[in-house]
């Protein structure tokens, strides 16, 4: 969440602070409890989208990140074993360089390079170590990097809709506020302390003054007509 949208949700939560203290001023089924109810609703809904939207972007971090660095293994292997063979066979490892670089492009390119320059060696990498299924077991984890990489849209969709379940909630809850401003007034119109407290729980760190309601000026008297000029 962003700082302001943090700030709201503490916002929320001191409002439920407040509705525990005063809360029989607001019997069930009565206006003032719905919208203290619509308050807490939204606090629910921002915490569901925020963990959501964290374990989205960790979880997928993290998982990239291991199916990453189990393909590099694998071509780590290959190219080891390329150098060992060039011992005996020179350029055999002529086909396997290392990636350009650590990005996932550079990866999968590599990956896809060493399964080709393998394929026909395949026997004589057997020979010296490597499991009879490694073409395979390289193209499997190819695979899985490359589903790793390629689910980020649907991470970001899922990121996207955690997003906007944090704007609406937060836009569902101020509405519910703005109800209570007025209700809070009339209810406790006696109780001065009780006021003063909606006053703090109510009071967003950082917002503008432009949202306020701004009141009627008061009625300006008759312009006084000009004096007649003097003979």
């Amino acid at each position: 969440m962003t700082n302001r949208q943090t700030r709201q949700r503490e916002v929320f939560v001191r409002t439920g602070e407040f509705q525990a203290d005063y809360g029989e001023q607001f019997p069930d089924g009565s206006a003032g409890s719905m919208a203290f109810g619509a308050v807490a609703t939204a606090v629910a809904q921002i915490d569901a989208a925020d963990e959501a939207k964290q374990a989205t972007k960790e979880g997928g971090r993290i998982v990239k990140k291991a199916a990453k660095e189990a393909l590099s293994q694998h071509l780590l292997k290959i190219r080891k074993t390329a150098k060992l063979m060039a011992l005996n066979r020179p350029g055999a490892d002529s086909g396997f360089q290392p990636p350009a670089s650590y990005s996932d492009a550079a990866v999968r390119t590599a990956a896809r390079t060493f399964l080709k320059e393998a394929a026909p060696l395949s026997a004589v990498f057997v020979e010296y170590g490597l499991p009879s299924t490694f073409l395979q077991d390289l193209q499997s984890a190819l695979d899985a990097f490359a589903e790793r990489v390629d689910s980020r849209s649907t991470r970001k969709v899922r990121m996207f809709d955690a997003r906007h379940t944090i704007r609406t909630a937060i836009e569902d809850g101020n509405a519910a506020l703005r109800m209570l401003d007025v209700i809070v007034a009339n209810v406790l119109a006696n109780d001065r302390k009780a006021l003063d407290r909606w006053k703090v729980a109510r009071h967003l760190e950082g917002a503008r003054r432009g949202g306020e309601v701004v009141p009627f000026p008061a009625a300006s008297s008759p312009a006084t007509p000009p004096a007649a000029p003097v003979s």
